[in-house]
């Protein structure tokens, strides 16, 4: 008998509510959760509560849609929907409310904190996507068989567990325990699974992210801790991963690092030895590094400096295939 298939979050709610949770439900698709949506789970001459029943046994977080709508006669149905999930004993599923208006929270509901989707909606999609990765990452680790080894994540088809990376640069002040960054980390795992699959509607995405704090603020950690993660799942979909320090991290003078040196170990790198050797100057070394970059599918982390503005606005002039590329800069912060 074949294994049930399995969901990372249900999304129960009211038909008419459909519009705002089909528009979620494709960006946390996107972003990399396995989402049921009866939408895209339930054919034609399926039994509709046996295929609901199914879903809700084998996903790992509900989302409860409420609204006046979710309040009105099929109530009964969708709160008992939500009753193994909010079973303090049930450790491998978690409950989310997700308010859509103000409509009054009935019963038991209105002790759960929820995500307000009323006001600041990109805050509240980051807020849900945040709490359904921490929810898959909490069952992957319960689930683990504590007197083995943990056995490595799957391998998919796009990943390569023998790319070429060189991140040592960036990962040396990757931390043991990153605390208090959620938001953060699930910007870029989302930026990362947008990157890794085709917009369905062929979007443009963009394939740049900056991060622009102040010294000290914890940029350059959070990026390796990420990229450590990435590295323990054999950077899926990714052919290459180079990092590169523009600065001496940890001393005071943080004194900028040549960029010329930067280019040239960049080419080489990416098996362009004859050009990061050759007599061109500067700038033309950086267009054709910006080329190979924009034409492959690789990982690049760069961390500060002015130095490399004029070599991501060459890799911005190119049509990227490049999934990703995370700048860091620092924020000058001026008194007068």
């Amino acid at each position: 008998m074949p294994e049930a298939e399995k969901f990372d979050v249900f999304l129960s709610h009211n038909l008419h509510d459909k519009p705002i949770v089909r528009d979620l439900a494709e960006r946390l698709k996107a972003a990399g959760l396995k989402v049921w949506f009866d939408e895209w789970v339930i054919r034609f001459g399926d039994s509709i509560p046996s295929k609901i029943e199914a879903g809700l046994e084998h996903s790992t977080v509900l989302v409860l849609f409420m609204s006046a709508h979710a309040f009105g006669s099929d109530w009964a149905k969708l709160e008992s929907y939500t009753f193994r999930f909010r079973d303090p004993l049930n450790i491998d599923r978690r409950f989310i409310s997700l308010r859509l208006d103000d409509a009054p929270i009935k019963g038991s509901l209105a002790q759960f904190k929820y995500v307000d989707w009323r006001a600041d909606k990109e805050q509240a999609y980051r807020d849900l996507l945040t709490a359904c990765y921490e929810a898959r990452r909490a069952l992957a680790e319960s689930t683990q068989t504590p007197t083995s080894p943990p056995s490595p994540p799957p391998v998919s088809a796009s990943a390569s567990p023998s790319i070429k990376t060189d991140i040592d640069r960036i990962t040396k002040y990757a931390p043991e325990y990153l605390l208090g960054r959620e938001t953060e980390l699930a910007l870029l795992e989302a930026a990362w699974q947008q990157a890794i699959n085709p917009a369905p509607d062929n979007r443009i995405r963009a394939h740049i992210i900056s991060f622009v704090a102040l010294g000290g603020e914890g940029k350059t950690s959070l990026v390796a801790h990420w990229a450590m993660q990435l590295e323990a799942r054999h950077w899926p979909g990714c052919d290459a991963a180079f990092a590169w320090s523009f600065y001496s991290q940890g001393t005071e003078q943080k004194m900028a690092a040549s960029s010329d040196l930067f280019i040239d170990t960049a080419l080489k790198f990416f098996g362009e030895t004859a050009m990061a050797e050759s007599s061109s100057s500067g700038v033309d070394k950086a267009r054709h590094l910006a080329q190979v970059v924009a034409a492959r599918r690789v990982l690049l982390i760069l961390d500060v400096s002015l130095p490399t503005f004029t070599f991501k606005r060459k890799v911005c002039q190119h049509s990227m295939k490049s999934l990703c590329m995370i700048h860091l800069r620092p924020m000058k912060l001026c008194v007068t």
